[in-house]
């Protein structure tokens, strides 16, 4: 067994999303970029559920919050979906909802839409005909993967980290405190 504290495995999944949407802006290749992309994409919804689990888990340790931990514990050990985290935990626990119509909370649902476009697909089984008598039976829509940008290698980072800020600000997490928070938490380092 190796142990950590809580936030060793946030650093090491927060510091390989930042490499990665490093190399994206590095790469020439369309498709090679568009892979690391969706690296970036699986990482940081990634990171946001790690997170959560983390720390939920801690916050329960707390006096103040202790009476929730059974069901917590048992969610963990259920690994409840991230919907049910991000959704039930802050309104249960810290009393608040996260409004997923705007700001950080929007951003991150809009992540986690084309993480799943990206991840849950059904094969559309497409035929075309093409050439006369040559046809392509089971073609499946990729869209979701074609049409990715370099941008949104960016757009990942910013929402994983937005949507962990919004969360600190529901727990009542002083504003100016957030960036040392992202530090202690993901080694982000402060902005000079």
């Amino acid at each position: 067994m190796t142990l950590s504290t809580p936030n060793t495995i946030l650093w090491h999944y927060s510091q390989t999303l930042r490499r990665c949407v490093a190399r994206v802006h590095a790469t020439e290749d369309g498709t090679q970029q568009r892979q690391e992309i969706v690296v970036c994409i699986l990482l940081a919804v990634t990171l946001v559920e790690a997170f959560l689990n983390v720390y939920f888990r801690i916050l329960v340790s707390n006096e103040e919050f202790t009476s929730h931990c059974g069901w917590l514990l048992e969610d963990l050990r259920r690994r409840r979906s991230l919907d049910h985290k991000i959704e039930v935990w802050p309104e249960l626990i810290l009393r608040k909802r996260l409004d997923f119509s705007t700001g950080a909370a929007r951003d991150f649902k809009v992540l986690k839409e084309r993480r799943n476009a990206l991840m849950h697909f059904t094969s559309s089984h497409i035929t075309l005909d093409a050439l006369g008598d040559l046809t392509f039976h089971g073609l499946a829509d990729t869209s979701a993967f074609d049409e990715l940008t370099a941008a949104h290698a960016a757009d990942a980072l910013e929402a994983a980290e937005g949507i962990i800020c919004e969360i600190w600000r529901l727990r009542g997490i002083p504003e100016e405190s957030l960036p040392h928070m992202l530090h202690q938490w993901t080694g982000r380092m402060a902005a000079t």
